[in-house]
């Protein structure tokens, strides 16, 4: 978890000072809004189990 948001750390324009945690959280709620649930769900089971908490309840 800690190495993935390092790695969104590092991407972030240095005008947007904003935790990456919450960014990725965000960025993950927009997807599950906008993508189909089925290959949400995919996209989910391939993620590592910590970056799957950061996704919405409701899509786990």
């Amino acid at each position: 978890m800690e190495a993935f948001a390092e790695h969104v750390a590092k991407h972030l324009p240095p005008q947007f000072p904003r935790d990456p945690k919450t960014t990725t959280h965000a960025v993950f709620d927009l997807l599950w809004k906008e993508l189909d649930p089925g290959l949400t769900a995919k996209l989910i089971d391939g993620l590592p189990a910590p970056l799957r908490s950061l996704w919405p309840a409701i899509a786990g």
